[in-house]
């Protein structure tokens, strides 16, 4: 492991990092609340069901009152937030005062999980930190403009994204986990992609994969789901480079990878990583 990764995010029944807490301010014997307040997005992720679900009616934004009551609520629950949603949190433009309300409210740790895109102003980044945001996690899904604009479907966002991550840098809001979703626009450069983000941005200490789950009936998102046995040479690659350079690596739980899918790199698997978050974690959704 990193000499500033937290050596208790290692399970006792493995030899191995298998799991690292990307939040790592978390006290263990506390859960982390997180927190979804909007569905709203400024991209259009195609991989993502959430824009047709709201151009479908089937999901709408929550308004400001039930906001304010999931954010009281989590209180009561936890010291520890993390502001999500099936959209873009930071499309809300109170977000800022938000956060500021669930400090107020006792929340000591707040968390934004975010496509960094309005990151990009680091006048909005600035205050976001005086408001008191604890950390964040960016969703970023290439190294390479061209393939992320394509898998995001929003021109010119990439950039934004790596300028909002180099902002975070220099803040008192921790960056260190990075969230891909795979998908047959990218699963050969994983490896690549890993060493971007040591070389570029030391601070991230863990990639957060996601495995493409494709929406049925819908041809983009099919058409960009890879089969599992084309991925894994290069998974396993990317693997390989997280155990030499002692980079952490978590596959999400939900979208994860089997666990016999990964022989020798077990303790890599969303089935064990679940088992560290299932009694840490409460979701509020939208």
């Amino acid at each position: 492991m990193r000499e500033d990764a937290d050596p208790s995010d290692k399970q006792e029944f493995s030899t191995k990092p298998f799991w690292h807490n990307p939040f790592k301010f978390l006290n263990r014997t506390q859960s982390m609340i997180n927190l979804g307040i909007n569905n709203k997005c400024n991209q259009d992720c195609s991989f993502c069901q959430t824009q047709k679900f709201l151009k479908e009616g089937i999901w709408s934004e929550p308004s400001s009152d039930e906001i304010a009551q999931k954010i009281q609520q989590a209180a009561r629950d936890s010291k520890h937030i993390l502001f999500s949603g099936g959209g873009e949190a930071t499309t809300l433009p109170n977000l800022p005062e938000l956060i500021r309300y669930a400090k107020s409210l006792g929340i000591e740790n707040v968390s934004l999980e975010t496509n960094g895109v309005a990151l990009g102003d680091r006048n909005y980044v600035k205050e976001l930190e005086k408001c008191g945001l604890t950390e964040c996690k960016v969703s970023l899904h290439s190294h390479i403009e061209q393939v992320s604009d394509e898998i995001t479907r929003a021109l010119g966002t990439f950039n934004e994204t790596i300028r909002g991550m180099r902002n975070l840098a220099g803040t008192s809001i921790q960056f260190t986990t990075v969230q891909h979703t795979i998908t047959s626009l990218n699963y050969k450069a994983l490896r690549d992609f890993a060493i971007f983000l040591n070389q570029e941005f030391p601070s991230v200490t863990c990639l957060c994969l996601n495995f493409i789950r494709p929406i049925k009936g819908d041809p983009v998102s099919e058409g960009i789901t890879p089969k599992l046995r084309d991925v894994e040479p290069h998974l396993i690659d990317l693997f390989r480079y997280a155990e030499e350079s002692n980079f952490l690596i978590y596959t999400a739980s939900t979208l994860g990878f089997p666990y016999c899918f990964l022989p020798d790199f077990e303790h890599f698997s969303s089935e064990l990583q679940q088992h560290a978050l299932s009694s840490r974690q409460t979701i509020l959704a939208p």
